[in-house]
């Protein structure tokens, strides 16, 4: 290969030639472990040979395996088990220790990549030239997060169920072995990410293994409560549900050695084969890290917030005002752009009958755990909600329920423990529909200063995004998110300080915002969310 003019690191594994756009180097698709096939397959991340070799570094590696979903870009671009790669933004790569920012992209655990358009690392090093912008891949749904238990065999791979979380360990082990490469400074790398990816930055904050690896974290709209316990896995299978269980049965394997020798097609197939009765397959089932027992992570997470592990982190905690109204642009799963607008209307009309049932579901779930004394809670809660309809009054439960309390919790006990933490919420509403509202995800294009990403937040204000990645830029540099002219306080446990980036592009700080909310729903980081 000729990397004639093009800017090249050297790195443990090889040589990578990446590409400039716009004053900004670029380095694409680079592996940080050994590919994850063959009897590497449900294995552990391995760290990737020595290699002075050099390699093309200007595409994006594949995503990992999952089904075409519309809202998660990456999904359309190619996939495959060989998916662990990492991605390099830099202003330049000479000048030294410049802080990296790490980030982790979401999609329910099962969906998503690097290659999204919303996760352009491009735009945020553009505006701020003296931070390394890094993205990575890690193994999803079947391959990441999968429990063997109840299979013959399944003993002999007890990372199954948290393979994703000892990949991202390996990757920031990756850029500690080779931040000088690109001019990153090993010593001063913030994790952050959204939903899933937010759940897994919280996860890492406490995870054994993950020691000294980073110095901050972000989690966007998700935490500690996206994880699963022993218990929950042990049930599902003694009633013979489990994913692996139902793979097992797909494929006709009966022990873990056909499992592992079947070709990844054939586990794809079954993977994301249709239920005729349910309308689902596989890869919507709902899978999550687990914690307790072998993982590395603890299992009572929040009880080893409180009890200090991870306080010597700096933590940004947050959500976004309207979560779960994203979902509605789930149900039918249709890409609405080439449809005319009284097409895209009709099919949002009908998006939005299936999602009264949808959240009436959920809602009766969560309502299903609680105790009487907490279900009273619950109505008042919902008594208290201005929107006329059901939906949107269940809706602002399972925002509360699912995302706000348990990051609140999180900041809460950490704060608590000494750790230096700080909380935002994002109340700028997305264009694209008048009922989305401040909908989950719309806040990361913000973040990255992505104004061109608009799938979740519609026309983006570039005056409040630079504000934000600049907040966010801070943070990656000092550990304080405070911008010229606006300060940002700490969260302290008795005032609750929290930056509100209003729906009017402004940013304010407010002592324990919705507050009536939080004390009625304060136990429900307790419950499984789905």
């Amino acid at each position: 290969m000729n990397s004639k003019d093009r800017p090249v690191i050297t790195c443990r594994n090889g040589r990578f030639a990446g590409y400039e756009e716009k004053g900004v180097l670029i380095f694409k698709g680079i592996p940080f472990a050994k590919p994850p096939v063959g009897d590497l397959r449900w294995r552990p991340p391995q760290r990737p040979e020595d290699s002075e070799e050099l390699f093309d570094a200007a595409t994006f590696g594949a995503s990992g395996y999952q089904y075409k979903c519309y809202s998660e870009l990456a999904s359309h671009n190619r996939q495959s088990e060989d998916c662990l790669t990492l991605n390099i933004w830099a202003g330049d790569i000479d000048k030294p220790k410049k802080p990296i920012m790490f980030y982790i992209h979401g999609g329910g655990f099962n969906f998503g990549g690097t290659s999204d358009p919303l996760y352009d690392g491009e735009h945020f090093v553009r505006e701020h030239r003296d931070v390394v912008m890094i993205s990575t891949n890690y193994r999803l749904g079947m391959m990441g997060f999968i429990d063997f238990g109840g299979i013959p065999g399944g003993e002999d791979y007890p990372e199954g169920p948290y393979l994703g979380i000892l990949d991202l360990i390996q990757s920031l082990k990756w850029v500690h072995e080779n931040a000088d490469s690109f001019g990153g400074d090993a010593d001063n790398i913030t994790i952050f990410g959204e939903s899933a990816g937010g759940g897994l930055v919280s996860s890492l904050l406490l995870c054994d293994g993950a020691e000294n690896l980073f110095k901050r974290v972000i989690a966007h709209s998700g935490t500690l409560n996206l994880l699963y316990g022993e218990d929950r896995f042990t049930k599902e299978i003694e009633e013979d549900v489990s994913p692996a269980q139902c793979l097992a049965a797909a494929t006709g394997a009966k022990t873990m050695d056909d499992m592992a020798a079947l070709p990844v097609e054939e586990l794809f197939a079954a993977y994301t084969e249709i239920d005729e009765e349910t309308g689902l397959c596989l890869n919507d089932a709902y899978f999550m890290p687990l914690k307790g027992g072998t993982s590395p992570i603890p299992a009572d997470p929040y009880k080893a917030l409180a009890e200090g592990k991870g306080k010597d982190i700096d933590f940004m905690i947050g959500t976004v005002a309207d979560e779960w109204r994203y979902f509605v642009l789930l149900m039918n799963d249709i890409d609405l752009s080439p449809f005319t607008d009284e097409e895209r209307e009709r099919i949002v009309r009908e998006d939005l009958v299936m999602y009264d049932q949808y959240v009436e579901d959920l809602a009766q779930h969560f309502c299903s755990q609680l105790t009487d004394e907490e279900m009273e809670r619950v109505d008042e809660f919902i008594k208290l909600q201005p929107d006329e309809e059901r939906k949107w009054k269940l809706t602002a439960l399972l925002n509360e329920a699912f995302f706000r309390i348990p990051s609140i919790e999180a900041a809460y006990r950490h704060a608590l423990a000494g750790g230096k933490t700080y909380m935002y919420r994002f109340d700028k509403k997305s264009t694209l529909y008048d009922w989305m509202g401040a909908c989950h995800a719309c806040e990361v294009a913000y973040a990255l200063n992505n104004v061109t990403a608009t799938q979740f937040a519609g026309e983006i204000d570039p005056q409040l995004a630079l504000d934000m990645s600049t907040a966010w830029a801070n943070f990656a540099r000092n550990g304080d998110p405070g911008i010229e002219g606006t300060p940002w306080q700490p969260y302290d446990p008795q005032t609750r300080d929290t930056m509100i980036f209003g729906n009017d592009c402004t940013m304010k700080m407010e002592q324990d915002p919705w507050k009536k909310q939080r004390e009625l729903l304060d136990f429900a980081y307790r419950y499984y969310p789905v």
